[in-house]
This record gives C-alpha cells, sequence and structure tokens, in this order.
C-alpha cells in the first residue's frame, strides 16, 4: 500500500491511515487474524473524523459500503473483505446521492487508506461465483480498516479525551466572563468571550482567552463585601409559604431584596455614567463635582418605566434597580435589530445609562421607526458631538401618553 504525501491533504495535520504500519502485516499470510466488529471501528472513525478531515457526508458513504459486507466482523487480511456495489446501487442506499458527489467522497476514502481499490481489467466491480460462493470480487476492499485498528482505536481515544478537555475549558472562560460582566459590562474581553464562545474555538484560543480573563479579573479592585443573608432585615410574609416549597429559581439575574442594596446598586450606575451624561457640565466640573451635574439625579426609575411601559410587556419581571435597567436595555437590543458594534459605540459616546434608556425609548416608538440601528447610531453621533440628552425623549413619550389619555 503506497504511503501519502502530506501534499494530498493541504495540511500537515492531517493523518492517512496509510500512512501507519498495520499490526502484523509483515507476518505470514497463514498466520491466524483476529476479527474486528465494523460498527466499532466505523464509530472510532466518527470519533477521530477532525484528524483524518472527513466530514459526514464521507463516512456516510463508507457506512453504506459497511452495509455490504454481509459479516459483522472484519478480518485484516488484504482482499479478504471485498464489497462489489456498482454506484447507482450505493446511490440508492444513500438516499439518491448525486454521482459526482459520491466518486468525490470514494476518492476520499481511497486516499486516506480507509478503504482501497481492487480493481478489474475494465476497472468495474463484480464478483466471480462456483456453487453460490465468491471465489473472485473486485471492488472496495474494507480490510484497511482491520489492519490499522489500533492506531484508529488510539487516535479516537485522543480525540474524545481532547473534546472534553475544550469542553472543560469554555465552561471555565464561561464562568470567567460572567465574573467580570458582573464587574464592568463594557470591557471589551466580554464581548469577545461571548463571540468566541458562539463558535468552535480551538484550545489556543481559548486558553489565550482564559489568561487575559483571568488577568483582567485579578487586576480589578476587590469590591466591597456584600451584607450577610443574616443581616438582611427580614419582611415578615402576609400569608404562608406552603405554597412556594416547590418554587425553583432559574434566572440568572440577581435581584436585590433590601432598600439600602438598591441604592447601592443605582449610585454605582449613576457614578459610572455620569462621566458621559451631562452635556451641561465641563470635563473638569464632571470630575469635581458630579453630585451637582443635572444627568438623572431627578429621574426617577418609576418615571422612566412609566415613559417606556412597552420594554415590560417583552420582560414583566420587575425593574427594580439602575442595573436591572441596564440589563434590560442589553437584552432589548439584539431585539430590536440593533447590532452590538452600535449598542457598545452608543454606551461608550452616551454612557452605559442614557444607552439603554434610548433602547427603552426606541422600542416604545418602534410603530414609527424603521430602522433602530440606523436611528441610534444617529443619536450616538449626536452625543459624540455633545448634543444629545434622553430628557427631551422621555418627555416627548410623557406628553403622547397625556394626549392619547385626553382623547
Amino acid at each position: 500500500m503506497k504511503h501519502a504525501s502530506q501534499s494530498e491533504f493541504g495540511r500537515p495535520r492531517t493523518a492517512a491511515l496509510s500512512q501507519h504500519p498495520a499490526k502484523g502485516s509483515h507476518a505470514s499470510a497463514t498466520a491466524p487474524t483476529d476479527p474486528y466488529d465494523k460498527w466499532s471501528l466505523l464509530q472510532a472513525l466518527t470519533d477521530a473524523a477532525t484528524l483524518y478531515e472527513l466530514n459526514h457526508r464521507t463516512l456516510g458513504v463508507l457506512k453504506a459500503l459497511l452495509t455490504f459486507w454481509p459479516d459483522r466482523t472484519l478480518t485484516p487480511d488484504v482482499n479478504s473483505c471485498i464489497v462489489f456495489p456498482s454506484n447507482r446501487v450505493l446511490a440508492s442506499r444513500l438516499n439518491g446521492m448525486p454521482d459526482s458527489t459520491l466518486r468525490r467522497h470514494l476518492a476520499k476514502l481511497v486516499s486516506l487508506g480507509v478503504v482501497s481499490r481492487h480493481a478489474s481489467a475494465n476497472h468495474k466491480r463484480f464478483a466471480r461465483r462456483i456453487t453460490g460462493a465468491v471465489q473472485q470480487a473486485y471492488g472496495f476492499d474494507l480490510s484497511p480498516l482491520a489492519r490499522h485498528s489500533d492506531h484508529l482505536v488510539q487516535q479516537a481515544a485522543q480525540a474524545r479525551a481532547a473534546h472534553h478537555q475544550l469542553m472543560i475549558l469554555r465552561d471555565h472562560v464561561a464562568v470567567l466572563r460572567q465574573s467580570r460582566l458582573e464587574q464592568d459590562p463594557a470591557c471589551p474581553l466580554v464581548e469577545e468571550a461571548r463571540q468566541m464562545l458562539r463558535r468552535k474555538p480551538d484550545l489556543d484560543a481559548l486558553t489565550g482567552l482564559k489568561t487575559a480573563l483571568s488577568e483582567a479579573l485579578s487586576n480589578q479592585d476587590t469590591p466591597p463585601a456584600r451584607p450577610r443573608f443574616c443581616d438582611l432585615a427580614a419582611t415578615e410574609m402576609s400569608t404562608t409559604d406552603v405554597q412556594n416549597e416547590r418554587h425553583i429559581q432559574d434566572s440568572l439575574k440577581q435581584d436585590f431584596d433590601s432598600e439600602g442594596l438598591e441604592k447601592n446598586a443605582s449610585e454605582t450606575a449613576l457614578e459610572n455614567s455620569e462621566l458621559t451624561l451631562s452635556n451641561d457640565c465641563s470635563d473638569k466640573a464632571r470630575l469635581e463635582t458630579k453630585s451637582t451635574c443635572p444627568a438623572h439625579r431627578d429621574l426617577e426609575l418609576n418615571q422612566i418605566l412609566g415613559c417606556c411601559s412597552e420594554a415590560l410587556t417583552f420582560f414583566p419581571n420587575p425593574v427594580r434597580s439602575w442595573q436591572d435597567l441596564l440589563h434590560l436595555g442589553d437584552r432589548l437590543a439584539p431585539m430590536l435589530g440593533i447590532d452590538q458594534p452600535v449598542l457598545s459605540q452608543a454606551k461608550q459616546h452616551m454612557g452605559p445609562l442614557e444607552a439603554a434608556i434610548s433602547v427603552l425609548c426606541i422600542l416604545q416608538r418602534a410603530s414609527e421607526i424603521r430602522s433602530p440601528g440606523a436611528y441610534l447610531r444617529r443619536l450616538t453621533q449626536k452625543a459624540s458631538a455633545g448634543g444629545f440628552s434622553v430628557r427631551p425623549m422621555l418627555l416627548a413619550l410623557k406628553n403622547r401618553e397625556k394626549a392619547a389619555c385626553s382623547v
């Protein structure tokens, strides 16, 4: 059997079964051989398909070839497991696969050494029978699968171990991303991790992202410790809790039951956004006297939600803090067709809080706005030029509501 060169497969990591010496290939032809289960070998090749650059269509063709071998086991003797279906019969078993596609997948199996051709003089596939028994057959030989079974099983075990390691690493990256998201939602690593986890990254890319997230978390200042549950003031229930004994809370959103925690969360969100929210204060005034900037100190959360009541029809869960409002804006933006880069740019120029309020206002006027993404991009341009505030938008929505009620 000839050795496949590296140029046949395009990439150095691609392996061929014919490149690896078979177990007992130099033994005598009369030496006893052990049978091998054909379906176990197919499963092993499926697990290691990435190493050989085999796709599911090529594996489907191999499975169809195996169905023409009457026994469940294969023997490693050369030309001992020959099947001879015609392309028409083989395509029929593959649910009508086109002939050109079938030939391409068969050539792939032969080039990798998974099967070998035992061609006749006219290159036809057939068998000579004497008294009902096959004496001579020409077609595809399946014995390479049995000869290279040891190497195939080893590669499949390594592929499964690598897959498990990749899944564990993905879980670690997801946990680190969530921790970073809670500390700094505007961190670019958060968006990079989200994009990477939606695809199929390799081990090196995930390892690099895990290291970057770990370093970012270690460099972040330690947040103040939250009060323990036992220190929170308990509120007496108005009825018994029997009806809640089977309640399961599966939401990832953090709900704060203490008014003090709500106040701290809202003040934190305001302090993070006020450096970009105010259009009337200079940069020096924003840094020195943030409490005097009229950004949102006189706006209450229930007033904003009253003007943007449409958002509550999509997410009926109560919005108890400014942080909940930020999360609500992030969840509504994709539903409106606003791309993540557009939302990130809006947060950069407006501030996270004003960007979230803008998304809620756009949703309230969704019937009038043809392209919410372009509309938010235009508002971002105004914000970068220093001529934007959400206050007129909220006032216009409030006036519309009053006018509708009067009618």
